[in-house]
């Protein structure tokens, strides 16, 4: 049944639109308070802003269709080998630039100033969430980069090495957070592709990755020092993204950002009135209820882990 048909027989007094095939279809706007859409297949059906008022969606299936998945694992994997080409060349172009305008004490300094702070970047982002992490790392940016600035004009006054020391930490945090910015995003991407598809396709998106980065780094023609930053960074960020998903609320900005990448595919439910609606047994995989009105809505076994994935958290 397409669109048209179901809104004629809407407007005619007809509610039972049980067992139809509504694929891709959009009720954007619409009002269809009391209809039955039960055992409907609903994969990638937009009812945006639509007015469902007491709606049945018992055993509906919504989620992505067939060739949105397509497009979505693809979209993520671009994601990935964009994120890939960025971390490799701004972290060989800073390593370079480390290794030709530094002496040997300066890159050893920045050398040991990278292990020191990823290690300080993973216990602040366990503690206290990966966002305080990244916030720690701008701020000492900051002071760093401000003492390198002003060491020329003070070098009467500040111990020259104490300007070596600072300049090297600069360049390190500079190298560290582009290279783990990057490579954060594109675990991200990976946990998306595991949580839409399966574990072969978020293995795949974060190969996609680490390809990238490898194959720039190799293109240099040197050993880098970058090189460790990003299987140590990803499994931080992955052992983070399953705190994510265990409920951690130190970490629900990984959760969210992973629903971000994929919120506008599959069904979508953003923006509606779904006011006593019932989706008992359900399949929402991959459905977005963002800020949709649920008020005593009915999840009798429909999926929990799908309905937090896509924006909404039952409290």
């Amino acid at each position: 049944m397409n669109k048209q048909e179901l809104l004629n027989l809407y407007h005619q007094g007809e509610r039972n639109f049980r067992k139809q095939d509504l694929r891709g279809q959009s009720f954007v706007g619409q009002d269809l308070s009391g209809a039955d859409f039960s055992g409907s297949d609903i994969r990638g059906t937009d009812f945006s802003q639509a007015v469902l008022r007491g709606a049945n969606f018992t055993n509906v299936q919504a989620g992505l269709q067939q060739s949105e998945a397509i497009l979505l694992l693809v979209f993520l994997v671009l994601v990935a080998v964009l994120l890939g080409a960025v971390a490799g060349f701004v972290g060989t172009l800073l390593n370079l630039e480390l290794r030709a305008f530094t002496n040997s004490f300066q890159e050893v300094t920045a050398g040991w100033a990278m292990v020191m702070l990823l290690l300080a970047f993973a216990f602040i982002s366990v503690l206290e969430g990966i966002t305080t992490g990244f916030s720690v790392f701008a701020l000492a940016f900051m002071v760093t980069v401000g003492i390198a600035a002003i060491g020329p004009i003070l070098s009467t006054l500040i111990n020259p090495l104490s300007i070596a020391v600072s300049s090297a930490i600069a360049q390190a945090l500079t190298i560290v957070c582009a290279v783990s910015g990057a490579t954060v995003m594109a675990t991200i991407a990976a946990l998306a592709a595991f949580r839409t598809f399966n574990l072969q396709a978020g293995l795949g998106v974060a190969g996609a990755y680490l390809l990238t980065f490898g194959y720039i780094v190799a293109a240099t023609d040197i050993v880098t020092s970058i090189v460790p930053v990003v299987p140590a960074v990803m499994a931080l960020s992955i052992y983070l993204g399953w705190r994510a998903l265990q409920g951690d609320p130190k970490q629900v900005v990984i959760r969210r950002l992973a629903t971000t990448l994929t919120a506008r595919w599959g069904t979508s439910f953003r923006q509606a009135d779904l006011t006593k609606a019932n989706f008992s047994h359900a399949q929402l995989n991959h459905t977005n209820f963002d800020d949709a009105n649920l008020t005593r809505v009915c999840w009798t076994g429909s999926h929990p882990e799908a309905v937090e994935l896509t924006g909404f958290y039952n409290s």
